[in-house]
């Protein structure tokens, strides 16, 4: 220990530790006079070696710094302490710029205990201040963009209380910081929401993973007063070591909702202005009809006399063949308006439907539609298909799905005036079916395409209603696929359709054929519309059934109770006890009797719903005769199978 005593002891050993030094470093004497430096020292004040070697450490400070009573101040610590340190003071360097340096001062005692000299240690820290200086104002800068950001930010912890939220968020939430910080973020949702969030914040602290991270959704959040109001919201987590913190950035849409509310209600009415007006126009054409016939047979049947009036029978019944016609047209025009409006959505007939076989009908359907017209122009139009020979079967109806290839065949037929090609093509992409409708006519003008699908939209003039394709739409987005439009002007139109490949559907059953003889039955017919009532009950009775008429649900389940009946028919919508009451009473008293529900609102009910209301089936108005009369067998026969069968 002695030898390493002595080697620390000697001069060289000191002066190499003093010459290699990082820190600045200088030998003062009591009076500050500096009497030797390291490189380091010089370098921090851009002084040579020499030049220090004749200053005063005094002459390093910066002057603003040197105020009244600064040296003696300090003297006399160093005096009373034997060293001071100066964590942040600025010196000049000889270019009189300015340094921050951490300054230790020591002084040193002799053999006696009498100072005879100063160790001055200098540590430049200017890069630290400067990189201090940065940092507060970036936190400044990222500080003063929190608190007025145009979007409320809300920081909660692990524990999803929150830390902190700015300015825009109070004014979102109308809450202050005071009320809301450290409580759970749960309180700004909604109750229905609370669970789902609050599984979702765990599963984040448990995995680290959130499924809405980065995303903007659309939710709905509880100001202070209770109300919901609708944001847009991106949630984001930030991890640091085993510590979470959440970011919820909300943006107040109730202004865009209700501006979009304003536009969707402008939009309902301006559809529903075309709509009436569409069917305006159709009623009034088939009401004329209707009614000038009607009349012009009252005004001739009241001059015939005699032989005339016998003789004219033939006449009469072609009248009364346009009045069936033109009042079918009118159904017709209603059934369309419901088709587009969704309302008589039929899901519970899909069948299994080999596409290419429908495809073969409808062509040679419209072969015969459209061949005598083609050779009265003189037109030559072909119509080819290149059909998938091993196509599987889409889940569908096939009437509606008829009626789309029709109408749009129809359309291209019309598009080529003077002849062309109109081609048909399946193929299977994707596990979908797909269906090109394809012509080589003029094509659809660009400023008129983007309303092809739009309601009573037609480039035909007043005569067509335009109901077609909005129809065949709404028809192939109620069968699950999709329908677009290629089309450039004078070089054709492709409609092409994608349907989904059926699964766990059932063939198409074929119609069981009714005994022709048929069974008198008890008949109870409830309706409030007197002619509704009429005419089902002079139906009835003229193919021989008994029938008592009832004028609404009370008066109808009276008579029920005074019974017995074989068959109910009960309107839907009537004053006071509506048609699924009646029904769910008549099956209480009695389960065997068959129940139709007669509807005006073209409704299709499906088979969970008529179960639970106990319809048997359902007719709309209006109603053919023979639909009426074959139904009434069909459930006759239907009972007597079911009482034999409990019997």
């Amino acid at each position: 220990m002695s030898k390493f005593n002595s080697i620390f002891a000697t001069k060289e050993f000191l002066e190499k530790v003093f010459e290699a030094s990082e820190d600045g470093t200088a030998i003062v004497d009591t009076l500050g006079n500096i009497l030797a430096v390291n490189p380091a020292f010089a370098n921090t004040y851009g002084y040579s070696k020499e030049e220090l070697e004749n200053m005063h450490i005094s002459q390093l400070a910066y002057e603003e710094d040197l105020g009244e009573g600064f040296l003696e101040k300090h003297s006399l610590q160093l005096n009373e302490k034997g060293g001071i340190k100066l964590e942040e003071v600025i010196n000049l360097k000889k270019d009189r710029s300015k340094i921050f340096v951490e300054i230790s001062y020591t002084l040193l005692k002799d053999e006696n205990g009498d100072y005879f000299c100063g160790l001055v240690i200098a540590r430049d820290i200017s890069e630290r201040k400067r990189l201090e200086k940065d940092l507060r104002e970036s936190e400044d800068k990222y500080r003063n963009l929190f608190e007025n950001a145009n979007e409320g930010v809300i920081i909660a912890d692990r524990n999803n209380r929150i830390i902190t939220l700015n300015k825009r968020a109070e004014e979102i939430l109308g809450y202050s910081r005071e009320e809301i910080i450290g409580k759970p973020t749960t309180n700004l949702m909604p109750v229905r929401y609370q669970k789902t969030e609050e599984s979702a914040m765990q599963r984040t602290f448990t995995t680290g993973q959130t499924g809405t991270y980065g995303k903007t959704f659309e939710i709905e959040m509880v100001r202070k007063d209770g109300n919901e109001i609708p944001v847009e919201a991106t949630f984001s987590v930030l991890k640091r070591g085993d510590d979470f913190t959440f970011t919820l950035i909300i943006r107040d849409i109730s202004e865009r909702k209700q501006l979009e509310a304003r536009l969707i209600q402008s939009e309902r009415l301006n559809a529903l202005g075309e709509m009436a007006s569409g069917v305006a126009h159709d009623f009034n054409n088939l009401l004329a009809t209707i009614l000038g016939r009607v009349q012009l047979i009252k005004l001739k049947f009241g001059s015939y006399q005699g032989q005339e009036r016998r003789t004219s029978t033939k006449y009469l019944v072609e009248g009364l063949s346009i009045i069936e016609k033109a009042t079918t047209a009118g159904a017709e025009v209603v059934r369309r308006v419901q088709e587009f409006t969704n309302v008589a959505a039929d899901t519970q007939n899909l069948h299994e439907i080999h596409i290419n076989d429908l495809i073969k009908d409808v062509i040679e359907y419209m072969k015969l539609h459209w061949k005598g017209k083609a050779d009265a122009r003189g037109e030559t139009v072909d119509i080819v298909s290149h059909l998938a020979p091993t196509l599987p079967p889409v889940a569908g109806n096939p009437s509606e799905l008829s009626e789309v290839m029709t109408n749009i065949m129809k359309n291209s037929l019309e598009a080529m005036p003077d002849g062309g090609t109109l081609s048909l093509d399946t193929s299977l992409d994707d596990g979908l079916v797909v269906l090109s409708i394809s012509d080589t006519g003029q094509g659809i003008p660009k400023e008129v395409r983007g309303r092809i699908f739009d309601p009573f939209f037609t480039t035909k003039g007043p005569q067509r209603m335009g109901l077609g394709m909005s129809v065949s739409y709404g028809i192939i987005k109620r069968h699950h696929g999709d329908i677009t439009v290629q089309s450039e002007e004078g070089k054709g139109t492709s409609v092409i359709i994608k349907l989904p490949v059926a699964h766990h559907t059932r063939e198409k059953k074929q119609a069981t054929a009714l005994p022709r003889k048929e069974k008198k039955a008890r008949v109870l017919v409830i309706d409030d519309e007197e002619g509704i009532r009429k005419l089902l009950c002079e139906l009835l009775e003229t193919v021989g059934h008994d029938v008592t008429v009832a004028s609404d649900g009370e008066e109808g389940l009276k008579l029920f109770q005074d019974g017995p009946f074989d068959l109910v028919f009960t309107d839907l919508g009537m004053p006071g006890i509506s048609g699924w009451e009646v029904a769910q009473e008549v099956k209480r008293l009695n389960s065997l009797t068959p129940i139709i529900l007669i509807t005006g609102w073209g409704i299709q009910v499906d088979d969970e719903k008529k179960n639970m209301h106990g319809i048997d089936y359902v007719i709309s108005k209006p109603f053919n005769i023979d639909q009426v009369t074959s139904l009434v067998q069909e459930e006759l026969l239907k009972t007597s199978r079911d009482k034999q069968a409990t019997g």
